[in-house]
């Protein structure tokens, strides 16, 4: 339960608090509500802003392209260009801030079969986060073109859905074109 100084009875109450997630970690937003009815103070609307910065000294959160949870239940959260969020036990990293990955953008973000995190970018390369670390899948020369979509199926082959060339498949290292 969430109480409010209400010096004025009428009109916009604000009041800076701090919530709890579920998580355990302490989220501080301003709780703006708008009163409307004269008699004990009923909330009729309210709006909440979130007023946390996730990384200190890191770009604000701008436009989500993507989001995945693994098994392990981190959050996996892809913004524009190289930055890739994960959301684990609370905290927030920015996991490409110091990764030796050669793209300048992601393009397509999936889970492999065991939860591992798969990446395309520009740059033409495919990426599996495992052991706190980015391998390649791929070498470049071998991509075919801008990858916007990815999955892996039960068999284990890897679907790449690219911007220009149709569906491709990847499979014990080899990566061929699906014809239609």
């Amino acid at each position: 339960m969430l109480r409010l100084p209400l010096d004025n009875p009428r009109g916009t109450v604000s009041s800076r608090v701090q919530f709890i997630e579920d998580c355990g970690a302490a989220v501080p937003f301003t709780l703006q509500a708008r009163l409307t009815y004269d008699s004990p103070a009923w909330l009729s609307a309210f709006q909440f802003v979130i007023m946390q910065q996730p990384i200190p000294d890191a770009p604000p959160i701008g436009p989500v392209r993507g989001l995945v949870t693994n098994g392990g239940g981190a959050l996996w959260i892809r913004l524009d260009g190289k930055r890739l969020l994960r959301y684990q036990d609370g905290v927030f990293e920015d996991m490409l801030a110091h990764a030796d990955v050669q793209f300048a953008d992601i393009t397509a973000m999936s889970l492999d079969n065991q939860g591992h995190l798969l990446l395309a970018g520009l740059g033409d390369e495919l990426f599996e986060f495992h052991d706190e670390r980015f391998d390649p899948i791929t070498r470049a020369e071998e991509m075919p073109g801008t990858v916007l979509a990815l999955a892996q199926s039960k068999d284990g082959v890897i679907w790449i859905g690219t911007r220009d060339g149709g569906l491709y498949r990847l499979a014990r290292g080899h990566i061929s074109p699906v014809q239609g």
